[in-house]
């Protein structure tokens, strides 16, 4: 009732899974400095033509000897004006740090809204900055 037996033929092997492409490598970053978390400012304000006292909260993924070097600049229109270059120590991983500094606004700086753009780099411009930190503030 079923006819003959049919033979056995194994099945075909399948073809080799076409290998995985390459992960393209992470961009390069300094994950090893310390990173900005915030700045303090009377008001969150600078005032054109003087010296305003500001701190920089930072924080340390590992371990960090420093000396490392906090690059400070505003941005204003199409135009960035440099603020200074402030120590930063080196500090313990998962701990953070402040780092005290005066900032002077040029007069050429329009009122309003600007963004501090802030960089940690290693001191003496060996190995690689961290991602600059862009931070709303106002300028009077």
């Amino acid at each position: 009732p079923y006819g003959p037996p049919v033979p056995y033929t194994p099945p075909t092997p399948l073809p080799p899974a076409p290998a995985p492409a390459p992960t393209p490598a992470p961009p390069v970053v300094a994950t090893t400095l310390p990173s900005v978390l915030s700045m303090l400012a009377p008001n969150d304000e600078l005032v054109r033509e003087t010296g305003t006292s500001v701190a920089f909260v930072v924080h340390y993924p590992t371990d960090a000897a420093g000396p490392f070097v906090l690059d400070v600049a505003l941005e204003s229109g199409a135009k960035s004006y440099p603020l200074g270059e402030f120590d930063v120590a080196g500090g313990t991983a998962g701990t953070p740090g402040v780092v005290r500094a005066r900032l002077r606004v040029p007069s050429a700086v329009a009122a309003g809204t600007a963004t501090l753009v802030l960089v940690v780099r290693p001191d003496g411009g060996g190995g690689s900055a961290r991602t600059p930190v862009r931070l709303p503030i106002g300028v009077r």
